[in-house]
């Protein structure tokens, strides 16, 4: 009679596991019975641990001590750095234990096992724990990597009068965008991962799942795909589209200053429009040599006007004439500084200077007399 009661007990046991009716019910089964194939790695407690829950607790319970622990060891709110790593175990351990596939999978052949359903192992990347906790919460903190389409760069040569002065002018080029009719293109693939890539699923052995990704150029987004010779787009998901922007060159920009035009540039499907970017290159100039905000230049004088001095008049890059008087003897190579004459500074009313050195231009041959008056004066 005792044996038959005993029997039955299981019997009445193993139906609770069949049936799947609770949760703890099934824990309790699994007490009684547990798989020969288990990993290693087995620790049947050790993700509960993390979330501060026992190996009974119900979905919901899992579910708000995530929510809790998650908010408390965010590392936006953390002033302690080293704490990362608690966040990344809670978020790690809510990964299987939230998800009944993976919990079973866990409590009966340990977590390589569970981790190894997934190709995304949150180990590998931890920004998967930001994008899971989003996923939760649907806001608060947020760490969020935009998709964005590769920036179109173009350079454009400008001579020093058009950034000392200032100008408008418009730039015409192509730029590669999306199809009009793209979305009747597009098909719903759910072993598309991403772009260019799917996901293949393979059971190695019992209880283990393995995931690769492979190359597939049709797909473009993660679960979308395109439609191959869809008649919608003929010449496939991208044609040329001629762009024409104005560009405002502003007073004092200098070599390699950017222009940038945000969301101008390149589309691809299931990415943000890329930044078309207008670096300044500046054309090498026949008088001035520019060094920061300052102007320097080279003039000749006459050996007279080295000697006795001289005033002239020099036009200057910014269309006016300045006057450049020196009545004292000048060395070759002497650098003379002109105040406010160099280049504006961008978003001032300020300028640089300018720098002049003076070459002697002198004669190639001196007659006697001029020798001797020479001579006599020095």
């Amino acid at each position: 009679m005792f044996n038959k009661i005993i029997f039955l007990f299981f019997v009445i046991l193993l139906i609770f596991k069949t049936l799947k009716i609770n949760k703890q019910w099934e824990t309790f089964v699994h007490g009684w019975y547990t798989p020969t194939d288990i990993s290693d790695d087995y620790d049947n407690m050790k993700l509960y641990d993390a979330l501060g829950v026992d190996k009974l607790a119900t979905q919901e319970e899992i579910k708000k001590a995530y929510r809790k622990l998650s908010k408390k060891y965010h590392p936006d709110k953390m002033k302690d750095q080293s704490q990362n790593n608690r966040f990344n175990e809670i978020a790690e351990a809510y990964e299987i234990l939230g998800d009944e596939d993976k919990r079973r999978v866990y409590d009966e052949q340990g977590f390589e096992a569970a981790k190894n359903m997934d190709t995304n192992k949150m180990n590998t990347d931890p920004s998967d724990h930001f994008s899971m906790y989003e996923t939760f919460f649907g806001g608060g903190f947020k760490k969020e990597e935009i998709k964005k389409a590769p920036n179109l760069t173009i350079h454009i040569d400008l001579n020093l009068e058009q950034l000392y002065n200032g100008e408008l002018f418009s730039v015409e080029f192509t730029r590669d965008v999306n199809c009009l009719r793209m979305d009747e293109c597009i098909v719903k693939r759910k072993e598309c991962s991403g772009k260019g890539y799917v996901t293949v699923t393979q059971q190695v052995a019992p209880g283990f799942i393995m995931q690769n990704k492979k190359r597939d150029d049709n797909c473009i987004d993660k679960q979308k795909g395109w439609k191959r010779n869809c008649s919608y787009c003929p010449n496939g998901m991208q044609e040329e589209q001629a762009v024409n922007l104005t560009l405002e060159i502003e007073k004092g920009m200098k070599n390699n200053d950017k222009i940038i035009f945000e969301k101008k540039g390149k589309q691809e499907i299931g990415y943000e429009n890329g930044d078309v970017i207008f670096i300044i290159q500046t054309k090498k100039h026949k008088t001035y040599e520019r060094i920061n905000n300052d102007l320097h230049q080279f003039y000749q004088i006459s050996l007279k006007d080295a000697l006795l001095g001289f005033s002239k008049n020099i036009e200057h890059i910014s269309g006016s004439t300045i006057n450049i008087n020196k009545q004292s003897i000048t060395h070759h190579n002497e650098i003379l500084k002109v105040h406010n004459k160099g280049m504006p500074i961008k978003n001032t009313n300020r300028y640089g200077d300018l720098y002049i050195k003076f070459l002697i231009q002198f004669p190639e041959s001196l007659t006697n007399k001029q020798k001797e008056v020479i001579a006599d004066i020095l």
